[in-house]
């Protein structure tokens, strides 16, 4: 990335790079010029304020779509489609596409320059100093709903869980404290600012009513119920004794729980995150902790989860590329191609790896455990198709482009099956015939 050196109102020109700003720059200079070409004019850009209908859609890790500002000209607006924006060098802080826009903004710009660069050092070594002590925040969603995470252990501050997709039993949603011992632990951490923050939780809650988000906070893992503490400990904190230890708590609240809607005995796969809907194997498969879903796939009382029909760890671990972890799994007995909703509607685990541009997954689906490359979705899709459709800025990840590649040297047409609408209009019927089946026996319990 080129960047822009703004220490006086007369900036130097821009450095040729790859992109075309230094052409533009150019292209100004011979405009203002007494040899000025006919038709050409000089007008200055207009300053668009960046509004929020011209940001570039960039692809982040958790495979979401946002708009960053390091994809438009804080001047003008333009979004670079093809090629890099340059930067202020001194703040780091500021994008422009051209020398034009560049002057035309440092008036306003040099009077926060130097507190826009030293605030973002700020932060920078804040975030470091967090990460040191244990702080981190993870964003992560399913075909059913999402999980957020906003950790802090120890007496630093209190943590934050968001729970979106699925309310269970009297929950309501809104924003409360995950338990009756959080609440403690929070108004401990803040004294006499307890009871402004109870009122902003109230007025949140307020403004959430009718959707199916929920936000919990904490001061300490421990105030957690212990299915929490089970579950978070299998996924993002892989903490393997903490998970342990609170096995046998887990099942005792399995075993009087009672039976389930449709009358079955409910099992450790049934602990799931809630709206986001995996179970401690699957989110510890999709995280990379090897040890933690090694210890649950071999385990008597938690290897069930390997063979469950609503239970996909292979597709999980494919998605994030953990290939030696999905062939663990494979050898101790997991199906490979399971898949169920929360798989982002019953994806192959071949698209799902191919989505995320995880090659070396995809291989392994496909020359280890026999996968055909050549498989449709329920929407008709093969793998080229559905790479296409649901990872729209697919072209700019080489991952991707090598998946697309390879399943094209495997004879993938990148069309739609017309065969497998079929297969689609009668797996939906099925679903709503076992939906209306389930509410009728609920009804009658």
């Amino acid at each position: 990335m080129t960047a822009i050196i703004l220490n006086n109102d007369d900036a130097p020109p821009l450095s040729a790079s790859n992109n075309d700003t230094g052409g533009r720059a150019a292209a100004a200079d011979v405009s203002t010029s007494k040899k000025k070409k006919k038709g050409k004019k000089n007008n200055p850009p207009v300053f668009a304020g960046n509004t929020d209908s011209i940001h570039k859609p960039t692809t982040t890790t958790t495979g979401y779509t946002t708009k960053l500002a390091y994809d438009i000209c804080a001047w003008c607006g333009k979004v670079e489609e093809n090629t890099e924006l340059m930067k202020c060098s001194a703040c780091n802080n500021i994008y422009y596409c051209s020398t034009i826009c560049q002057k035309a903004a440092y008036p306003e710009h040099k009077l926060v320059c130097e507190q826009m660069g030293q605030d973002r050092k700020n932060s920078k070594k804040e975030r470091k100093a967090r990460n040191k002590m244990g702080d981190y925040s993870i964003s992560e969603a399913s075909g059913t709903g999402s999980f957020f995470l906003d950790y802090h252990p120890g007496p630093r501050g209190f943590s934050t869980l968001v729970y979106n997709g699925e309310l269970r039993g009297d929950e309501e949603p809104g924003q409360y404290f995950a338990t009756e011992a959080a609440e403690e632990g929070v108004k401990r951490l803040l004294g006499a600012k307890f009871v402004p923050f109870c009122r902003r939780l109230e007025e949140e809650s307020l403004k959430l009513e009718g959707t199916l988000k929920r936000t919990e906070f904490f001061a300490n893992i421990d105030e957690l119920h212990v299915i929490e503490q089970f579950l978070l400990s299998c996924g993002p904190l892989n903490d393997i004794q903490r998970a342990k230890e609170a096995l046998p708590y887990v099942l005792h609240q399995i075993h009087i729980s009672g039976l389930k809607p449709d009358g079955s005995i409910p099992n450790i796969g049934d602990i799931t995150v809630r709206g986001y809907a995996l179970n401690a194997l699957e989110w510890a498969s999709r995280r990379g902790n090897f040890a933690i879903a090694e210890w649950l796939a071999t385990d008597s009382r938690t290897k069930e989860m390997l063979m469950m029909g609503d239970s996909a760890p292979v597709a999980w671990a494919c998605y994030t590329n953990r290939v030696e972890l999905a062939r663990m799994l494979v050898k101790h007995g997991a199906d490979s191609h399971a898949t169920y909703a929360s798989v982002f509607d019953h994806k192959p685990p071949s698209h799902l790896a191919s989505e995320n541009g995880q090659l070396l997954a995809l291989k392994f689906l496909v020359e280890e455990c026999g996968h055909d490359i050549h498989e449709c979705d329920i929407e008709g899709q093969d793998i080229r198709v559905s790479l296409r459709k649901n990872n729209k800025v697919w072209a700019n990840s080489a991952g991707c482009v090598a998946c697309d590649d390879y399943a094209k040297s495997k004879g993938v047409l990148g069309e739609m099956s017309t065969t497998n609408k079929k297969a689609k209009a009668a797996a939906k019927a099925k679903t709503m015939k076992q939906t209306s089946e389930d509410q009728k026996l609920e009804a009658a319990l």
